[in-house]
């Protein structure tokens, strides 16, 4: 995935089922993609794309998807399968009008990471909720001066370990980091990634 087109998602219950965005359409399959159900639909602008898709491992009726629509992206939870959904409300810092990059903890519902697709010495690209987005933590950092952030991925089993790809390098933090951590040896001087 990028911010600019969804990603494919398989449900952690069943390999079978799976979740996919097209346009501003959340679609669902349930018979590995030989049939796929509208889920939802978020306004009635199909160029405001749903662009990230995560599913709780712990509850996978929880699940957050991002829509980037002209100028602003949103990021909106449902805990009950869409029946009912909240937009949250992102951090004051955060310029929402690039795309969205999200990665949800295996152990908890509420436990996001986020990383804006924004380049340049920006202090506002990388941020952690551990509340469902009620709280944001920026963990942006001077060591990610000059990146634009490409993928994120929140490791599950881990203590909190998040990697954070870009478009020179790879970075690694953990609950007991006080900043990131470059672990780009043996990697091409210059890569791009599009996925974690």
């Amino acid at each position: 995935a990028n911010e600019n087109r969804s990603e494919w998602v398989i449900a952690p219950t069943c390999y079978n089922h799976a979740y996919l965005g097209i346009d501003n359409q959340l679609w669902k399959t349930e018979d590995g993609g030989a049939s796929f159900e509208m889920v939802y639909e978020f306004g009635s602008i199909a160029s405001d794309r749903v662009t990230g898709i995560e599913i709780s491992r712990v509850d996978p009726q929880v699940i957050y998807v991002v829509q980037r629509s002209s100028g602003n992206t949103k990021i909106y939870k449902t805990e009950n399968s869409w029946v009912t959904w909240n937009l949250l409300t992102l951090p004051a810092a955060f310029n929402s009008a690039g795309g969205i990059f999200i990665s949800l903890s295996a152990e908890s519902d509420d436990d996001l990471v986020i990383a804006y697709s924004v380049g340049g010495n920006n202090p506002n690209k990388v941020f952690r909720t551990q509340d469902g987005g009620n709280i944001w933590t920026n963990y942006t950092s001077n060591m990610l001066n000059g990146h634009w952030p490409e993928a994120i991925l929140y490791q599950g089993g881990t203590d909190g370990a998040i990697y954070l790809a870009s478009n020179f390098s790879v970075f690694y933090r953990d609950d007991n980091s006080t900043d990131w951590e470059l672990i780009n040896q043996g990697l091409p001087a210059k890569f791009m990634t599009n996925e974690l």
